[in-house]
């Protein structure tokens, strides 16, 4: 009951409010609740997700490519499995496990039952968070608002991107566009285009007082205990077009991989997750370090929502 009064009390808010990826979390806590509170045996989980998987593996048309997919599906984002045909998946795997260093498989299609869309690439590479926060660039400069990304290395130097985001300014699948986005995102993964993403100046009206007193404040926490292969960095703040690129470079700079991310907006306001590590792959541990990360994060956050007045120097 908890459950459905809260879709329904986000429904209230307005129209769209209650998006899928906003009820994609509440019924993933709710079945993880429902399944602590009750009892249930936790190897349900696996069990079902197995099933899954040998589908997929089910799909190749020799020993030598079903032991292939059947090792590989398991490093994709459960969500992702839980979102695609066994088929789809296959058939996916199959173009990232033909993909040479100097290749990469890129697709756009939209969610089934949703108006999110998805951007798969598959690459040989090893630099995850320099190739994230180029795309991340690319498509928020577009007016493109990122949903989620997961970044998950499948071995052998494979590299799988899944990101979702929404198009706001097309009611409709518009195939030109994204097939330039397409061009675009293939453009940064194979280091054909380096120059930074120009985001467009919008006119907008001067805040009302309430406005600003209503901004959340500006703040950076770090979780170190919750998972054991991550490090969680939550950044809170008010939303501006950039931000999210701002981020996650300088995630980058600070030698951290994102392989993990979860952007939510309510109204003006922007919580950004990352799962981060080192670049071994290691959670950081340093207390020096995850202290330098705070301040970092929190200064770059700083300086892109108010830049100090150039009038006062």
């Amino acid at each position: 009951m908890l459950y459905v009064l809260t879709c329904a009390d986000i429904s209230a808010v307005g129209p769209g409010v209650l998006n899928p990826w906003k009820q994609g979390l509440l019924t993933g806590l709710y079945k993880r609740a429902k399944s602590v509170l009750s009892g249930e045996n936790e190897n349900l989980e696996k069990e079902r997700f197995d099933g899954v998987y040998n589908l997929v593996a089910e799909q190749a048309d020799s020993e030598d490519e079903k032991n292939w997919l059947r090792n590989k599906v398991e490093t994709l984002p459960c969500s992702y499995c839980e979102s695609h045909s066994p088929e789809t998946i296959a058939a996916r795997l199959n173009e990232i496990r033909r993909v040479n260093p100097r290749e990469a498989i890129c697709e756009i299609s939209r969610l089934e039952k949703s108006k999110l869309y998805e951007i798969c690439i598959g690459k040989v590479s090893s630099r995850r968070t320099g190739i994230f926060y180029k795309i991340t660039g690319m498509l928020s400069s577009l007016g493109l608002q990122i949903r989620a990304a997961d970044i998950k290395p499948m071995g052998d130097s494979l590299v799988f991107y899944w990101i979702q985001f929404e198009d706001k300014q097309f009611s409709k699948p518009n195939p030109a566009r994204y097939a330039d986005i397409k061009r675009r995102a293939l453009d940064l993964v194979l280091e054909v285009d380096e120059d930074p993403p120009k985001f467009p100046a919008k006119w907008q009206k001067e805040e009302s007082p309430a406005l600003k007193l209503s901004r959340p404040e500006i703040r950076v926490k770090i979780d170190n205990e919750t998972v054991s292969s991550a490090t969680i960095i939550d950044v809170f703040a008010y939303d501006k077009s950039g931000l999210l690129y701002k981020l996650t470079k300088k995630l980058h700079r600070l030698g951290l991989d994102v392989t993990y991310a979860r952007i939510s907006t309510y109204a003006h306001q922007v919580i950004d997750v990352f799962y981060v590590t080192d670049e071994q792959g290691n959670k950081i541990r340093n207390r020096n370090q995850l202290q330098l990360i705070k301040n970092e994060l929190l200064q770059a956050t700083r300086n892109f929502l108010e830049p100090p007045d150039s009038s006062d120097t």
